[in-house]
């Protein structure tokens, strides 16, 4: 029996060096994963601060300059909105909540947002553009909504002359 004890203490030693050598390269290669993960996190921080450094700087060139000094002569450009005509050629497009106040006043009773698409169908490029100046009215309390109907409110001054009860 002794020739099993002395093969298993010959191969105990083996294992136990086999053992000591992967901790020891267990040790090396989380060594090495630390130092990977320290100079990702450095050099993660460091685009961070540098990608919000150049965000910074395309946001202060987008931002309103000041204009140059106009020499002798010259005159301020007039500003025209996107999509109006300049006063220096035709007049500018109508007021769109102005067009579906002045519809609203013709029809008394009240419209449905689909009656006043179809009358004012040229004049509005999106359908949905009139139903947030039907919402601005509605919040302005300008108009009031009932049975899917919207109705102009009437106020004192614009109220037809009352009965005179004397």
């Amino acid at each position: 029996m002794s020739s099993t004890l002395e093969d298993l203490k010959t191969r105990l030693a083996i294992a136990h060096k086999a053992l000591t050598e992967a901790a020891q390269q267990l040790q090396i290669a989380q060594q090495n994963q630390q130092k990977a993960a320290s100079d990702f996190s450095v050099f993660n921080a460091a685009v961070a601060i540098l990608t919000k450094e150049e965000e910074e700087k395309k946001a202060a060139a987008n931002e309103k300059q000041l204009p140059m000094g106009l020499s002798d002569g010259e005159s301020v450009p007039e500003y025209t909105p996107p999509g109006a005509v300049s006063s220096h050629g035709a007049e500018t497009p109508p007021n769109k909540t102005e067009l579906v106040r002045e519809l609203l006043r013709h029809h008394m009773g009240g419209m449905t947002p689909t009656e006043i698409w179809k009358e004012l169908r040229g004049q509005f490029v999106h359908r949905a553009y009139l139903y947030s100046v039907l919402k601005r009215l509605r919040d302005r309390d300008e108009v009031s909504l009932r049975r899917n109907k919207y109705a102009l409110k009437i106020k004192p001054a614009e109220a037809p002359d009352a009965i005179n009860l004397q």
